[in-house]
């Protein structure tokens, strides 16, 4: 924010409009834009800085989850805040997941390795119920799972799975709401 009287707003920058803000320091609790990965987020910083002085901040404070820092500098009684160095955590497999429910059924999806924030996967509805057809479609967002979209349906009985166990073949359907299997061999 510009002092009132002294800086004057022009394309998002302030520029002194006479030589007392040229060197005016940046009050406490005055707002400031950060800007991370497409999200906006105003601060205030709680203490006030010398014209000409910066610091670096934890990214987490502002953009929890986040790992880097942020720059906080004080030029003409305005503070500028650079976020490059601030990284989205990745998704984990056995950290990151969502759930889901599919038919009726709950089931939980998470990425097969480690994923850069940003960095979409599929899984097989199977994850969810053996008995499940289809895909699932997920993001990774900082850390954690979003579920795109899917397109599962439940195997048909037409399409039993068929396996063979000391020379006999068994066609077998995995029932999803509690009926039970048919088996024929």
């Amino acid at each position: 924010q510009c002092m009132a009287g002294e800086l004057f707003v022009s394309n998002n920058t302030c520029e002194c409009m006479n030589e007392n803000c040229a060197t005016a320091d940046c009050s406490a609790n005055v707002s400031a834009a950060v800007t991370v990965a497409q999200a906006v987020v105003t601060i205030f910083p709680e203490k006030a800085f010398d014209h000409g002085t910066s610091e670096m901040g934890p990214c987490d404070e502002v953009f929890p989850g986040y790992e880097g820092e942020i720059l906080v500098e004080c030029m003409s009684g305005v503070y500028s805040m650079d976020s490059q160095q601030c990284i989205a955590p990745p998704c984990e497999p056995e950290w990151s997941g969502a759930e889901v429910l599919i038919v009726g059924i709950e089931g939980w999806v998470t990425p097969s390795a480690m994923l850069s924030s940003g960095s979409s996967f599929e899984v097989n509805c199977s994850v969810v119920h053996p008995g499940l057809l289809g895909t699932i479609s997920a993001q990774c967002l900082a850390g954690n799972v979003a579920v795109l979209g899917q397109t599962c349906v439940p195997a048909t009985c037409s399409n039993p799975t068929t396996f063979s166990l000391e020379g006999t073949v068994f066609d077998v359907t995995v029932p999803l709401n509690g009926s039970s299997n048919g088996a024929s061999h």
